[in-house]
C-alpha cells in the first residue's frame, strides 16, 4: 500500500512570504517555468493577479483582465526588488514578471481570489472574477486554474492566496 509521505497542504501551503509559481515543468525540467517581462498598464496589479495582455500595438503591456474574460494571458509574479510584500501593487509602467498560462501547464501557484465563502473542494475550478482575480467557474467562461487542495473557509477576502495548477480550457462552442 502506498502512502503519501506529506499531505499537500504540507508541500504547498499558503504562504505570501513565498514566491507565486511554486512549481513548474517546462520542457521536460521540473521547477522551471517560462517567465515574460511585461510593462504594466495599470496600478492595482499585484502578484497572484490574473493578467491579459494589452491590444494590438502594445503586446509589450500587460493589464489585470476583467470579469469573465476569455483571453487571460497569466499571472503575475513577485519581484522582490520592487515590491516588499506579496500584497503591495506594482506601479504603473512596472516592468514586472509574468507567467503565461499556456507556456506553463500543470504549474502550482499561489493565486488571488475573491471571496469564495471557504469549502472548495479540490480540483474545483476557476475562472476569470471580478478584475485581476480568481472565482469558482460558472462552466460558461474559460477556465484557467484548479484548486489544488481542500479549502475550509479562512475569513477569505479579494486578496487572499489559494493554491492552484494551471488548466486552461474553454467551454464555449
Amino acid at each position: 500500500m502506498v502512502t503519501l509521505a506529506e499531505e499537500l497542504d504540507t508541500l504547498y501551503p499558503i504562504d505570501t512570504s513565498k514566491m507565486i509559481f511554486l512549481k513548474g515543468y517546462v520542457n521536460g525540467n521540473y521547477g522551471e517555468f517560462n517567465r515574460h517581462w511585461l510593462n504594466t498598464t495599470s496600478a492595482n496589479i499585484c502578484p497572484g493577479m490574473g493578467l491579459l495582455r494589452a491590444t494590438s500595438g502594445a503586446e509589450h503591456t500587460c493589464t489585470e483582465w476583467a470579469q469573465h474574460c476569455v483571453v487571460g494571458y497569466g499571472v503575475a509574479g513577485w519581484d522582490r526588488t520592487q515590491l516588499a510584500a506579496q500584497t503591495n501593487n506594482y506601479a504603473s509602467a512596472d516592468l514586472i514578471p509574468v507567467y503565461p498560462f499556456r507556456s506553463n501547464p500543470g504549474a502550482i501557484f499561489q493565486g488571488n481570489v475573491e471571496d469564495n465563502g471557504g469549502n472548495c473542494d479540490a480540483d474545483t475550478v476557476f475562472d476569470a472574477g471580478a478584475v485581476g482575480v480568481f472565482e469558482p467557474s460558472g462552466f460558461d467562461f474559460v477556465d484557467y486554474a484548479q484548486l489544488l487542495y481542500y479549502n475550509a473557509d479562512t475569513g477569505a477576502s479579494y486578496d487572499e492566496n489559494l493554491i492552484f495548477y494551471i488548466l486552461v480550457k474553454s467551454h464555449e462552442g
